[in-house]
């Protein structure tokens, strides 16, 4: 939910959401679920070298009702 919550601020590329979230390479495996729940689209934004960035598809950004209600529930216990 943190790599969804950064993609709607703006993050697109790996290493964007590896430093703002303080998280491992292993950890960011996570990607490549939500690319296939179809939250995100893989994109290649540089051939040489070969890059990716990824972004909200419509239902990723559809969810972010979904992820404000859970931050509410979370923060007021």
């Amino acid at each position: 939910m943190l790599i969804l919550r950064d993609a709607h601020a703006g993050f697109s590329r790996f290493d964007q959401f590896r430093k703002s979230l303080g998280i491992t390479l292993t950890t960011l495996k996570h990607l490549s679920v939500l690319v296939d729940e179809g939250l995100l689209e893989k994109r290649q934004y540089s051939e040489h070298p070969a890059r990716e960035e990824y972004v909200l598809t419509q239902a990723g950004k559809d969810f972010l009702p979904v992820l404000f209600v859970f931050w509410r529930k979370i923060y007021a216990l």
